[in-house]
């Protein structure tokens, strides 16, 4: 029997790399089957090998945490690439991954890339600046010139992680980059709506060179919220900052004496990340009431 990561899934058949570095396509023993046991790319497994290059999924073992979309376990780290120019940022959808992130308590690391385009987003600096005063590690890339590279490689060092994000940011192209070795097809954008096209269609895991793994996953444009309150919402936009208002629960909209208010007038709190939250409070309000109907 020998320990090992379960590194592709597909068409029933389970790709398990062992701590030894050799890789047996795998089935499922009867009887987790029988008990319609879930594997996922990114469990921890016992393997018998049957041949030099084929074995049984005996035994899954418990997982530290489990995301759906993308669908993985036990991962460390979530690198959330994004364009400095085409497609340009969705900063809704940036948030809904660093809070989706935050809720089973994953590290982000920020990706901006394409750093070798001529023309980047004006506001670009502005939008870093705010992830970086909020904690978050942010990384300037070009899968090109190979600009920042080694900094995503060192910061990724030993850890299971995967690159998400919206369509068309690149994170085939960054993968292979970080991997020093073409794994992945690489897209282009539409001309017409300056939106990617998809090119990953799996979910499939790589070792890193320092250690650890890490993936590519299918673009998306939607991340519905699920199990967040109002209060983790305020909590994740505004910390420093709510505790302050007038009201015990103030939602920050049209209460007087709003500490976060006042920040977003006097600019200490940018206006998009208020934008930001008013979207997803109007969004977590409409789903609670839509509950009780």
């Amino acid at each position: 029997m020998q320990k090992g990561i379960v590194i592709r899934a597909i068409g029933g058949y389970y790709f398990v790399q062992t701590e030894q570095g050799q890789v047996y396509q795998c089935l499922l023993r009867g009887k987790l089957k029988r008990q319609h046991q879930r594997i996922l790319v990114g469990d921890w497994v016992h393997a018998r090998p049957t041949s030099s290059s084929e074995g049984v999924i005996e035994e899954v073992l418990p997982r530290r945490l489990e995301l759906s979309r993308p669908p993985v376990a036990n991962l460390d780290i979530l690198v959330v690439v994004n364009s400095v120019v085409h497609p340009s940022v969705n900063l809704v959808l940036l948030d809904r991954i660093l809070l989706a992130a935050r809720q089973q308590g994953l590290r982000c690391i920020l990706c901006w890339n394409k750093v070798d385009l001529e023309q980047e987003d004006p506001q670009l600096s502005g939008y870093i600046q705010a992830y970086l005063q909020q904690g978050y590690d942010c990384v300037r890339t070009s899968a090109l010139t190979g600009e920042g590279i080694d900094r995503l490689i060192e910061l990724l060092s030993g850890s299971m992680a995967v690159l998400t994000g919206d369509s068309g940011v690149g994170k085939s192209a960054l993968l292979n980059r970080v991997l020093g070795q073409t794994v992945q097809e690489e897209g282009d954008i539409s001309q017409r709506l300056k939106r990617g096209r998809h090119t990953t269609r799996e979910v499939v895991l790589y070792p890193l060179g320092n250690g650890g793994f890490i993936a590519d996953t299918p673009g998306f444009t939607r991340m519905p919220l699920v199990g967040v309150e109002p209060v983790v919402l305020e909590d994740f936009f505004f910390r420093e900052y709510f505790s302050g208002c007038y009201y015990s629960d103030c939602r920050h909209r049209n209460e007087p004496e709003c500490a976060v208010k006042e920040a977003v007038a006097k600019g200490d709190i940018p206006s998009w990340r208020y934008d930001n939250y008013l979207f997803l409070l109007d969004e977590l309000v409409d789903s609670q009431e839509g509950q009780w109907k």
